[in-house]
């Protein structure tokens, strides 16, 4: 299924935690972490809400941060067990490799449930040992079956200023 570009929130298939950008902090490297879902009228409510974007002609999507603006990246594209998942200001050179860090491709692993997994890593976002505390890292990992650690739902939403 080829996602439309608008605002998702993303839950973790086993916990419902939802992906979220602590503080929704625009600072380079503030790390995404699983949280439970905040009410719409929460301060830190947008810090959950994603902007999907399709990279044109690659089948891939950008993550952008409602609230901070920043992208969803792997910590240097580094394929590594345990790399952080972060926010960083968008990239713009397409001559840049790092591009790739903020791009993730989404897969379909049962219905309605994706593995979103990293472009340059090619590791697969997860949850860090599946935990369902508020806080808990979400960081790259090797690509693992059955693993509801790297299983999520890609929820549309409107917020209530009508943003889609």
């Amino acid at each position: 299924m080829a996602f439309q570009a608008g605002v998702y929130l993303i839950r973790n298939t086993a916990t419902s935690t939802v992906v979220d950008l602590s503080a929704g902090d625009s600072t380079n490297g503030t790390p995404a972490q699983g949280w439970e879902q905040h009410p719409f009228d929460h301060p830190f409510a947008y810090d959950q809400f994603w902007f999907v974007q399709p990279v044109p002609g690659a089948g891939t999507y950008t993550l952008s941060n409602l609230k901070s603006g920043t992208v969803l990246e792997l910590s240097n594209g580094n394929s590594a067990n345990g790399t952080q998942a972060q926010g960083w200001v968008r990239l713009t050179d397409p001559g840049d490799p790092a591009i790739h860090n903020q791009e993730w491709s989404f897969i379909l692993v049962a219905a309605s449930t994706y593995r979103l997994v990293n472009v340059r890593s090619g590791t697969a976002l997860d949850l860090s040992n599946g935990g369902s505390a508020n806080g808990t890292k979400l960081q790259g990992w090797e690509i693992l079956e059955p693993d509801t650690n790297q299983h999520w739902f890609i929820e549309r939403r409107t917020t209530p200023e009508g943003v889609v």
